[in-house]
């Protein structure tokens, strides 16, 4: 009877540990967004691919226009904070991830005077890396992300810059699988759905990531849960 409680209670556990993950959600009167954050390998290897380089945090996200409204989806609207850490990140492009060029990622702490740099290659086109992960989020992403108004009180921020270097210009199986799978960038009256990548180092909770969006559908932020 003793060992038929102790496997009841493991399966609880290992089930508790793998239960399904609930969608954060988040509405105005013009859009509702709902979105997953995935994090653990297995749940990456599964919605996209294991492939995906490290530290690649995959948010799925499902828009919907309200009352009527048409709205224009720029990924460039949204923003992944981690309140841990203070890092912050754009979404990146499917050539960023998988292209045939090759991306150094560095990361610089705010709090030293030479900083100290971590750098890491994986496949990817860096084109256009200096806005999404460069710097406090000022300017029409208004609101929270202004100046320096998150992230205020943690040990240390960090933020990214990359540098690329060619490759041969051929498309990976992985950079056509994102390029399928990415959230579209186009003006919509329906629900869509499709996937977001950001980059934010180290290991993460999703108790400490709070996804902001700030677009044509005005302004919103949630939290994510399990």
């Amino acid at each position: 009877m003793r060992s038929f409680a102790i496997l009841v209670i493991t399966a609880c556990l290992v089930w508790a540990d793998k239960k399904p993950i609930t969608p954060g959600r988040s509405a105005n009167d013009n859009m509702q967004v709902e979105a997953s954050a995935l994090l653990t390998k297995e749940e990456v290897a599964k919605a996209v691919s294991p492939e995906l380089p490290p530290n690649i945090v995959v948010v799925e996200v499902t828009l919907t226009p309200r009352n009527g409204q048409t709205v224009k989806i720029d990924r460039d609207d949204f923003l992944l904070m981690s309140f841990s850490s203070g890092q912050r990140s754009q979404p990146f492009s499917p050539a960023q991830i998988a292209g045939s060029s090759t991306m150094v990622v560095t990361s610089q702490s705010s709090r030293s005077v030479m900083g100290q740099q971590r750098q890491r290659p994986w496949g990817g086109l860096g084109g256009g890396m200096g806005g999404p992960m460069g710097g406090p989020m000022g300017g029409p992403m208004g609101g929270p992300m202004s100046g320096g108004g998150i992230g205020n009180g943690t040990a240390q921020v960090e933020q990214a810059r990359a540098q690329t270097v060619d490759g041969d210009g051929k498309e990976t199986p992985l950079l056509k699988m994102l390029k399928e799978k990415i959230l579209p960038e186009k003006e919509i009256a329906e629900p869509i759905t499709g996937q977001l990548y950001f980059l934010i180092e180290g290991k993460q909770k999703l108790k400490d990531l709070e996804l902001f969006y700030r677009g044509s559908g005005g302004k919103l932020s949630l939290k994510f849960v399990r």
